[in-house]
């Protein structure tokens, strides 16, 4: 089941300019992290801050195939958000254990080497 994304604002017509990424640990689901997600959601209300929350499913039951893969994973899930959500200026990367480690192999995949050499660290095209 794929979970739908929600924004701390749903009343709101401004459009999410924080996606906040959860990923989720060894054997686990998406749905593990719900209760995070909710509080991440209403931190995000308190300060009016329009933000996307995902607790993505990428990895469910595919997490006995390494670090690479599972980063790789979250990697193309954030550049897919990213580019269905242009709004977007700050992302942050949640991982509760091995999806601590798949966030961080994401991150390293998303800086832009063609703008590293610049002085400009890019991570899927805004600033770092």
């Amino acid at each position: 089941a794929t979970l739908a994304p929600q924004t701390s604002t749903p009343s709101s017509p401004a459009p999410p300019t924080h996606l906040i990424l959860l990923a989720h640990g060894l054997v686990g689901h998406a749905e593990d992290l719900a209760e995070y997600k909710s509080l991440y959601l209403a931190a995000a209300a308190a300060q009016n801050l329009p933000a996307l929350v995902i607790d993505t499913p990428v990895n469910t039951g595919r997490t006995k195939d390494g670090v690479r893969a599972g980063g790789l994973r979250v990697a193309h899930e954030v550049r897919r958000l990213v580019a269905a959500n242009p709004s977007v200026e700050f992302i942050s990367l949640v991982g509760f254990s091995l999806g601590g480690l798949y966030v961080r192999y994401a991150a390293a995949a998303l800086l832009d080497p063609k703008r590293e050499g610049a002085g400009e660290r890019t991570l899927c095209g805004g600033r770092v």
